[in-house]
């Protein structure tokens, strides 16, 4: 096959060595091409992995019943669903804002769905969603509820933030992925957050994940948030279904 195809680099196989093992093959006709595919094809190689790890962390998360009374809660006052794994509890609501919490003294795991008004493409720039960020969170997630001013920042001073774009089930989305820091307070964070658009309902749908557990492990966390995140769906309005 690879005398045939020289394109041919790449081959996934399942469970070869041990069960729920992911394995990949990659060939090349000399030392050379097979460096040469690797370089090209680096991240074509992460995003197969990364998406093995997500399925896995899927049915790992929502291998038990989840919160089906709070997802459907946001289904009928947010039209949206979101698949709210067993332990996260509401932790406060508005019209257009929802939190979600699962709070331990080690971890505090956290994920929240807000919307504003559509109104331009402009308000999908990085700079217009971080500014979106720090307004639809401010009101409500507060370090100390007594301080109005413990609020939610994006930390940009010293990390990047990193923006991918993105089809979200069908949908042009932006991710987001930085670090979070509390104004005035010495505590922060890492997050992950996607932006898209209610064509239907003309809203901008912000939604994200953020995580505090300093001193701790916190890759296998964020990637449950990931995970719960993209349980996001917006339910059409009934125009769209007409369509």
């Amino acid at each position: 096959m690879i005398e045939d195809d020289p394109s041919l680099f790449m081959f996934a196989k399942q469970d070869e060595f041990a069960r729920g093992q992911e394995l990949v093959h990659l060939f090349g006709e000399t030392e050379e091409i097979l460096i040469d595919n690797l370089k090209k094809n680096k991240e074509k190689i992460q995003q197969h992995f990364l998406e093995v790890e997500e399925q896995r962390n899927y049915a790992a998360l929502y291998s038990v019943k989840y919160e089906t009374g709070i997802s459907k809660h946001i289904q009928e006052k947010y039209q949206c669903e979101l698949k709210v794994p067993i332990g996260y509890e509401i932790a406060l609501e508005d019209e257009k804002f929802i939190w979600l919490r699962n709070f331990s003294p080690d971890v505090d795991k956290n994920v929240y769905v807000s919307w504003v008004e559509y109104q331009s493409e402009q308000m999908f720039s990085t700079d217009s969603l971080l500014s979106l960020r720090t307004q639809v969170s401010r009101p409500y997630i507060l370090y100390k509820p007594e301080d109005p001013d413990s609020y939610l920042l994006t930390e940009t001073d010293h990390f990047e933030i990193f923006r991918k774009e993105i089809n979200f089930k069908g949908h042009f989305a932006v991710e987001l992925r930085g670090l979070w820091k509390v104004n005035k307070y010495y505590m922060g964070g890492p997050f992950i957050s996607y932006a898209m658009v209610d064509e239907g309902r003309n809203r901008l749908y912000y939604i994200e994940g953020f995580l505090y557990s300093p001193g701790k492990e916190q890759r296998d966390n964020m990637r449950e948030l990931e995970a719960i995140l993209k349980t996001f769906n917006i339910i059409k309005s009934p125009e769209d279904q007409t369509l």
